[in-house]
């Protein structure tokens, strides 16, 4: 399994402005950089781990570095890899473990990070968890949140997700469009406390369309724009 993986304490890492990486979740990059360039044959060559890590909400100024680092982030492996007649990869990253951004060891040739895994912490019980989650999926798949907006594919996978600390990490990536609300919810260690992010989350989006809907009135959607 990929989390048994031991973890070195220096890594590469992507910063990017408005990316946020899970464990477990694949994505797809596209890497033309040319520090990122370098930094992929490197890792090629070696264990194919590097770390996606969202560009952090601070201002530039002398003691915040050009994308300065969010203070969580993930570690990945790479999957698959395509270099381009052009020098440019497409690649295939799948997120194995959060990880605390401990600082920045080097910016030459490219980024890298020091690191510290992150543990779930999974208190205060399973029953807790399973009961959150077993609440959740049925706001999800219920109230419109994912039957309107996501794949039945998608919703069907999730359903037989099991573990409640992979079910909101997914459901966070999936349903969440808010860069900061992601973030937090990676940086949060406590799965309970996941929880209650992403319901406050779709609290707000409810709350929104609520409202959105109650301004419309019955003015139908492709007639908004001749108020």
């Amino acid at each position: 399994m990929d989390f048994e993986l031991e973890l070195p304490p220096l890594i590469p890492a992507m910063t990017l402005r408005d990316t946020v990486l899970f464990p477990q979740i694949v994505l797809p990059l596209y890497i033309f950089e040319p520090r990122y360039r370098a930094m992929l044959q490197d890792v090629l060559e070696g264990d194919r781990l590097f770390a996606i890590v969202r560009e952090a909400d601070v201002t530039d100024s002398a003691e915040n570095p050009a994308e300065p680092p969010s203070a969580y982030a993930t570690v990945g492996i790479i999957r698959g890899a395509h270099k381009n007649a052009d020098g440019t990869s497409n690649l295939v990253l799948q997120g194995i473990a959060r990880v605390r951004v401990e600082g920045v060891e080097t910016e030459e040739p490219y980024r890298v990070i020091r690191i510290a895994p992150v543990e779930d912490d999974l208190s205060p019980d399973s029953e807790t968890l399973q009961a959150c989650q077993t609440a959740l999926r049925r706001r999800v798949e219920g109230e419109g949140v994912g039957k309107d907006d996501l794949p039945q594919e998608f919703l069907d996978f999730m359903h037989s997700i099991e573990d409640p600390a992979l079910y909101v990490d997914y459901l966070a990536y999936a349903v969440c469009s808010c860069p900061s609300t992601k973030q937090k919810i990676l940086g949060t260690p406590t799965v309970l406390e996941r929880y209650r992010i992403i319901e406050g989350y779709l609290d707000r989006c409810a709350q929104r369309n609520a409202l959105f809907q109650q301004l419309q009135g019955k003015t139908e959607d492709d007639r908004i724009s001749l108020n």
